[in-house]
């Protein structure tokens, strides 16, 4: 079997969007005493299984924030000094990876490790979601927002809710700056969305801002609401030729967050839009029936969404 010999004189990359990993100890196979080598020298010789079929050419590694990548997904060699290192492994262009914290080796030993890919935690943004508040009257408004996931962006800045004094105009004053709207960014783990769950729309790229115009104006969206609505979501879908779009409305947006709001409006209404690249569709989508909002009373809207990750077989 083919050895890579490699003695610490890599190429430096960077993994990316890899996200940070919490780290774990590795244990060796086995050890074996290597005469052949001197007194502060040790090998250390990696195999690679996992629960995924590896592509070729996929493997990055790291030792000591030295990285380097496996022209063959075969047995890896590195010949290095007795003491403490860091390992890492990722698979490129997969979703797996393996990570280890510092390991110590003694000096004229060989160790055999086994390094075990599993399905990384992939995470996702909950992208601009956005609060209305319109009180028949100027009230003090308190407004609690628990994502699914957690906070990566607030405006105003969040502590502990938003204290809130809304207009009628849908104005809003917070410690004397005056504000459209409340927004809210979060990360979550990311689901992939299931093959039954088909209800929702194909369209065009080149034809997503008239799509989006039509829906909202039929889910009851101002013009000020569809705007910046439009406006964040549209120029990213014009860029691909197809995408699959589905939305949540109301008490399904709690899949994302919860909202809660003192004193309890008349009228809320949530919509979030879910959608991704298409390629090769394979499940024609049943289209999904838009539900109008009241705005009767104290109203309030939010709108919001995430971007899910291309399928070329949907």
């Amino acid at each position: 079997m083919k050895i890579l010999i490699a003695f610490l004189l890599f190429t430096t990359f960077s993994f990316g969007s890899q996200a940070e990993l919490d780290l774990m100890l590795l244990e060796p196979d086995s050890v074996f005493t290597n005469e052949s080598l001197g007194p502060d020298e040790t090998v250390l010789n990696f195999y690679f299984t996992g629960e995924v079929i590896i592509p070729e050419n996929s493997i990055q590694y790291s030792i000591d924030g030295i990285q380097g990548k496996l022209k063959e997904n075969q047995p890896l060699q590195l010949k290095t000094t007795k003491g403490s290192h860091n390992l890492q492994f990722y698979v490129e262009g997969g979703e797996y990876y393996e990570n280890y914290s510092a390991i110590y080796v003694e000096g004229q030993k060989e160790y055999f490790f086994t390094i075990y890919f599993r399905q990384a935690e992939r995470m996702i943004m909950t992208e601009k979601p956005v609060i209305y508040l319109y009180p028949e009257k100027t009230k003090d408004v308190q407004v609690e927002v628990v994502p699914k996931g957690d906070f990566s962006f607030t405006y105003p800045e969040y502590t502990d809710g938003w204290n809130v004094r809304a207009n009628p105009d849908g104005s809003l004053i917070i410690d004397d700056e005056k504000y459209n709207y409340l927004f809210w960014e979060s990360t979550e783990k990311y689901t992939e969305m299931n093959e039954g769950d088909t209800k929702g729309f194909v369209v065009e790229g080149e034809n997503a801002t008239a799509f989006l115009e039509e829906k909202l104006i039929t889910a009851g969206l101002n013009a000020q609401e569809r705007t910046d609505f439009i406006t964040y979501w549209a120029p990213r879908m014009t860029q691909h030729e197809n995408v699959f779009i589905q939305f949540k409305f109301n008490s399904d947006c709690n899949d994302h967050a919860t909202l809660n709001i003192t004193p309890n409006p008349d009228e809320i209404y949530r919509i979030y839009i879910l959608w991704r690249p298409t390629e090769n569709l394979v499940i024609q989508p049943k289209p999904q029936s838009i539900p109008v909002m009241k705005r009767e009373g104290f109203t309030v809207v939010e709108w919001g969404g995430q971007k899910l990750p291309t399928i070329k077989n949907f």
